[in-house]
């Protein structure tokens, strides 16, 4: 079975492009990954701060953006535990950026 990511509408890039240059700086010497890049996007949608976009458009775009935008490659080989993951190098959440808070609240 060949898993296709559909392509992003330029609704939904613009949003990954969006996030990618407000919320992502060059940080020589850190890594972050592609799960906690989704994680942190999500939360940013979950706020009402950008537009929602599914997981396997959010990550297509974002190789994109990330190349463009800061020269960077994905990699496949971060630590991250006993686990080498997807991610990026050079690159990690803005300083002064500061993480949505999430309230659930129960009825």
């Amino acid at each position: 079975m060949i898993n296709k990511a559909r392509l992003a509408s330029d609704e939904e890039h613009r949003a990954v492009a969006d996030f990618g240059l407000v919320h992502l700086d060059l940080c020589p010497g850190r890594s972050i990954s592609s799960e906690e890049l989704w994680q942190y996007f999500r939360q940013l949608g979950s706020a009402g701060k950008l537009r929602y976009v599914p997981k396997d458009v959010f990550l297509t775009s974002l190789r994109a953006v990330i190349q463009a935008f800061y020269g960077v490659k994905n990699c496949s080989d971060l630590q991250r535990g006993i686990f080498l993951v997807n991610g990026y190098r050079g690159i990690g959440i803005r300083s002064g950026t500061p993480l949505p808070r999430i309230i659930d609240l129960e009825p």
